[in-house]
């Protein structure tokens, strides 16, 4: 065999394995287009029982046998004294505790979200362990009750003092300081790590709180989330005016003006806070109360005509996300959230005390009245 026939042979070769990719590259979008039809079909069939179930299964496993660590002088002289009112006649659960004269137990079906905003720009990038994984601005506890079908949120002052582990800059743990609740998220690596620590720092602070899952968005984030459930309308709380930065145009905005939040505006709105006014994270809590609660309405209509928003804007935003939730916790999750219970009376705020620090403000939870908030949101009273 010359070299011409060998030439024509071997390209006759590449065009025959060119052919072959292509058909099986069509194979390929066919079987694709065939599963998404099927699952089509399921969802309209109801055949997705088994995954919705499997999302649920995995979230009530996370927090199986946990409840919170109370401490109450309350809960103490009435499990010890059984001639109390609200004690008598039973014996008493060890899961049990007893407050103002009435007995209480945890909900352990229950179940508790860390979502936090990170203050970094642009996409999710993962940085050496030390102090460069950025802090936590936005801190929430989303909490779903299928007993009430009912959802709250609590927000934490990103100020709060509390324990936080210190690691250092090749990830290993140094000691247990108190120091502001945002800075946590700032000794990990950005990602799993950081949210991690996070968990692990908010738990505590609520009294080693089960905690099912989080979610971290970067704040650039932000934006895409509004405009994806078609944005939001709110009358503003107080006057802000920035002339923007390198990624977001500025914007003014007037106190007590109605306005429909998109794009840019929606960022500053949660992101901004002028740093020489005084308690101004508390102010900035106040607007990302406000703003998620109106949030949250939008959500849920825009869920309404689209279940599968939630996981396409997953999708869509993975790059700005940290999550340890799975596509079926999400998609089960969406399917019991639409149909639950929220106005503004359900937003909550920890009481306390703001104190000027040495180089920053710091806010310090009055543990009473934390101690009350858990018990009005997490636990249920024993009717006997």
């Amino acid at each position: 065999m010359d070299n011409r026939e060998m030439k024509q042979e071997n390209e006759a070769g590449k065009r025959s394995q060119k052919r072959k990719r292509h058909r099986m590259k069509k194979k390929g979008r066919l079987r694709m287009v065939f599963t998404i039809l099927l699952l089509i079909l399921l969802v309209l069939a109801g055949g997705l029982a088994l995954f919705y179930s499997f999302g649920k299964s995995r979230l009530k496993s996370k927090t199986s046998g946990m409840s919170p660590q109370l401490i109450l002088e309350q809960a103490a002289e009435a499990e010890g004294n059984q001639s109390t009112e609200a004690a008598a006649a039973a014996e008493w659960d060890e899961d049990w505790i007893g407050y103002n004269g009435k007995v209480y137990q945890y909900n352990e079906d229950i179940m508790t979200f860390l979502i936090m905003g990170i203050d970094q720009s642009g996409e999710v990038k993962l940085q050496e362990e030390g102090t460069d994984g950025g802090q936590a601005d936005a801190i929430f506890l989303a909490v779903l009750n299928p007993h009430t079908h009912s959802m709250k949120l609590i927000g934490i002052n990103r100020d709060t003092m509390t324990d936080v582990d210190v690691y250092s800059y090749f990830g290993n743990y140094v000691n247990t300081t108190t120091q502001q609740i945002a800075l946590q998220h700032s000794y990990g690596d950005g990602g799993a790590k950081s949210a991690e620590y996070m968990v692990k720092a908010v738990s505590n602070l609520m009294f080693q709180l089960p905690i099912s899952g989080y979610c971290a968005i970067n704040m650039d984030a932000v934006s895409e989330i509004n405009d994806a459930v078609g944005g939001v309308t709110l009358t503003c709380l107080e006057d802000i005016s920035t002339s923007g930065s390198k990624y977001h145009k500025g914007i003014s905005l007037k106190k007590d003006e109605e306005v429909h939040l998109e794009g840019d505006a929606a960022f500053w709105y949660v992101k901004w806070r002028d740093t020489k006014e005084f308690e101004s994270a508390r102010n900035r809590l106040a607007r990302q109360k406000q703003y998620l609660s109106a949030f949250v309405d939008q959500a849920k209509a825009a869920l309404k005509e689209d279940m599968t928003l939630p996981v396409t804007m997953l999708n869509q935003l993975s790059k700005y996300i940290i999550t340890d939730l799975s596509a079926n916790e999400i998609t089960y999750l969406a399917s019991e959230a639409v149909s639950y219970t929220f106005g503004s009376n359900d937003i909550y705020s920890l009481e306390g005390e703001t104190k000027l620090g040495n180089l920053n403000e710091e806010f310090y939870p009055d543990k009473d009245a934390l101690n009350e908030l858990i018990i009005e949101v997490f636990y249920e009273e024993v009717v006997r």
